[in-house]
C-alpha cells in the first residue's frame, strides 16, 4: 500500500472530538488557522454530520463526503458525494488527502493513514463523538508544540504530529 492518506483532528484530553454535533470546546483561533494551513489545497474527506456541523464546503480544498445518500451532499454546493471508502483510496494514489471526521470515518480511514495532526485541547469535556485511541505500539508522536490559553484561545493546547511506527522504521532502515 502507498497511499497519501494523513488525518487532522481536534481533541480534548479524554480524546473527545464532538458533542451535538458540534466542538465542546467551541472555535479556537489558533487550531482553526492550523487546519487551514494544513489542508489549503488539498482532498479532505468527511461524513455527511461532519459537513452538516462544519456549514458548507472549505474553500481551497477539495470537499469529498463519504456518504450513503449521496442526495443530501447536492444541498452543499463545492462538495462531491463519494460512496465508498475504496473510491478515496484509490485517489489517495495520486494525491494527499486529509480524513478530517467525524468518528466513524476516522475508525474506518485509520488502518490506511500514515500521518496524524492532533490538536490536543489540553481539557477533558464530556462529548458523544471520540477519536480513536493511538496504541504507542503503533504510534510514534514525532512533533509536538504548546500554545498557552489567550484572549482567542479558551484553552492551551498542543499541536501534536503522529506517524505509524512502521513508517518512522521505514525511513530509519532507507
Amino acid at each position: 500500500m502507498n497511499f497519501l492518506i494523513e488525518m487532522i483532528a481536534a481533541v480534548s484530553d479524554n480524546n473527545v472530538i464532538g458533542y451535538n454535533g458540534k466542538m465542546p470546546w467551541g472555535r479556537i483561533q489558533r487550531d482553526l488557522a492550523h487546519f487551514k494551513k494544513i489542508t489549503k489545497g488539498h482532498t479532505v474527506v468527511m461524513g455527511y454530520k461532519t459537513l452538516v456541523s462544519i456549514g458548507g464546503a472549505l474553500p481551497e480544498r477539495t470537499n469529498l463526503v463519504l456518504t450513503s445518500e449521496p442526495e443530501k451532499v447536492r444541498a452543499f454546493p463545492g462538495c462531491i458525494a463519494v460512496s465508498s471508502p475504496d473510491e478515496i483510496l484509490k485517489r489517495a494514489k495520486y494525491e494527499k488527502v486529509f480524513v478530517i471526521g467525524g468518528e466513524a470515518v476516522y475508525r474506518q480511514f485509520l488502518p490506511y493513514t500514515d500521518v496524524i495532526h492532533l490538536t490536543r485541547i489540553q481539557v477533558a469535556l464530556d462529548g458523544d463523538a471520540n477519536f480513536p485511541w493511538l496504541s504507542p505500539d503503533e504510534w510514534h508522536r514525532i512533533r509536538h508544540t504548546f500554545h498557552h490559553s489567550s484572549e482567542k484561545n479558551k484553552y492551551p493546547l498542543t499541536f501534536e504530529t503522529w506517524v505509524r511506527r512502521e513508517c518512522v522504521e521505514e525511513r530509519k532502515a532507507a
